[in-house]
Order: structure tokens, then C-alpha cells, then sequence
């Protein structure tokens, strides 16, 4: 299976200690380096430049060979998005609203931070509750109802 990661999954994922499910649920996740110099920026958490600083064999740094030129996305996107087609990936990893309707045109395959959990919960590898709790603490953007629409369908009390 070939995964693409752009920066938000990683970045979620590593600051609620989930970042493990990747390589278990994957095996390998490719990221273009664009990705890797935003979990380095200043602004980005301790946890996450860490992390960042030595990266895991099952995380590839791959700069894709094309990457097209459009202003409806950010650059990690568009590399990430590059590098999906590029690799005939399975499934791309992007939270990013306006980034997952670009690559749903693109025709790939988008999965994001709580798609990673759901799959993770149906595979038993983590609780979704706590998990869900974890992502609550950090700053991650969704609706008021969305981790309650998400415990109530995957893990109903």
C-alpha cells in the first residue's frame, strides 16, 4: 500500500502520540519535503520539531518530479498532492478542507488525522474515546458536534 502524507495528519498524530499508527495501519508513508520543513518551523510545537529532527525509516522524504502550479492550495498540499499521482498512491492523508477537495478532483483517494483513528479503532489498535480526547487538547480545527458525531457512529457507549 502506498501513502502520502501531507503535514497536518503527521503533525496531529505526533502530538497525541498516535504518530505509531502510521507504519502499523501502512507500512511505509511517503512525504515530499516541503511537509517536513513545515513540521520544523518555529511557530510548530516542541513535541512536533523533535519528532521531525530524526524521522523514522518508515517515513519517505520523496520530492515529486512535477508539481503544478495553482493558488486554490498551500505548497504542502500541492506536493503532496503531486507526489500521491506521481506514485499511484493508495490513499493520501490531508486534513485540510479546500487541499481534500483538490485531491478528490485529482481523483485520489483522501483519508485525514480521524480517518487514521477510525481505522486504527476498527483494527483495535486505540481507543477512539481517548484518542479523541488527546486531539481535543491540541489545535485541531472542526466543528462543535464533530468528535460527538464520531464517538456516537464508531464507538457508541
Amino acid at each position: 500500500m502506498i501513502v502520502v502524507s501531507d503535514t497536518s495528519p503527521l503533525h496531529y498524530l505526533i502530538l497525541i502520540d498516535q504518530v505509531q499508527l502510521l507504519p502499523t495501519l501502512y507500512g511505509a508513508v511517503y512525504a515530499p519535503p516541503v511537509v517536513i520543513e513545515e513540521l520544523l518551523r518555529p511557530q510548530t510545537p516542541l513535541q512536533v520539531r523533535n519528532w521531525t529532527s530524526s524521522l523514522p525509516d518508515w517515513l519517505v522524504v520523496q520530492t515529486p518530479s512535477f508539481i503544478p502550479a495553482t493558488e486554490e492550495i498551500d505548497r504542502g498540499e500541492a506536493e503532496a498532492i503531486a507526489l500521491a499521482k506521481e506514485l499511484a498512491a493508495d490513499t493520501i492523508l490531508m486534513d485540510d478542507r479546500d487541499g481534500v477537495q483538490f485531491a478528490l478532483r485529482e481523483g485520489l483517494d483522501v483519508t485525514g488525522t480521524l480517518g487514521v483513528l477510525i481505522l486504527a479503532k476498527h483494527r483495535g489498535l486505540i481507543s477512539l474515546r481517548e484518542s479523541l480526547h488527546a486531539l481535543e487538547q491540541t489545535n485541531f480545527r472542526r466543528s462543535a458536534t464533530l468528535f460527538a458525531k464520531v464517538l456516537h457512529k464508531h464507538e457508541p457507549a
